[in-house]
C-alpha cells in the first residue's frame, strides 16, 4: 500500500500541469473496474478528514494548505468535474505566482525590505493575537 501511495504521489508530482488531476482521475477509473467499493469510500473519508484538519488549522499560524490539496486530490479521483476544476485552478495559480514573482524581482532592494518588514510585522501581530487568545 505504501508503494502505491509513493507511486501516486510521484505520478501527481511529475504530471503535466493542467492535466495532473484529470490524469489521476483516469488512472483511478481504469483501476475501478477491478476494485471494490472499499477504496472509493476510504478515499472520500480521508478527503473529509484532510479538509477537517485543514479547516481546524486555519486559525493557527501553521500551513494548512497541504491538507486542502491532499483532500482535493483525493476527491478529484472520484469526480471528473472536480479534477478539471483543480487543473484549471492550478493553471490560474501558476500564472498569478509568475506575475507576483516578476513584480518581486523588479522591486529595488529597499522595496523588498519594506515588503518584508510589513510581512514580518503582520506575522508578529498574528502571533501576538494567538498568544493572547491562548492565555485568556
Amino acid at each position: 500500500m505504501l508503494n502505491t501511495v509513493r507511486t501516486e504521489i510521484h505520478c501527481l508530482w511529475h504530471s503535466v500541469p493542467g492535466d495532473r488531476f484529470h490524469a489521476r482521475y483516469r488512472r483511478v477509473r481504469k483501476k475501478a473496474v477491478t476494485e471494490s467499493v472499499g477504496p472509493r469510500v476510504i478515499r472520500v473519508v480521508l478527503a473529509v478528514i484532510c479538509f477537517l484538519i485543514g479547516g481546524s488549522l486555519v486559525f493557527l499560524p501553521v500551513p494548512e494548505f497541504p491538507f486542502f490539496i491532499i483532500g482535493g486530490a483525493l476527491l478529484a479521483a472520484e469526480s471528473s468535474w472536480l479534477a478539471r476544476a483543480l487543473d484549471r485552478t492550478e493553471l490560474r495559480i501558476r500564472i498569478w505566482i509568475s506575475r507576483l514573482l516578476a513584480r518581486w524581482r523588479g522591486l529595488p532592494m529597499a522595496g523588498k525590505g519594506f515588503v518584508g518588514a510589513i510581512a514580518l510585522s503582520a506575522a508578529c501581530g498574528e502571533l501576538y493575537f494567538i498568544c493572547r487568545l491562548c492565555v485568556n
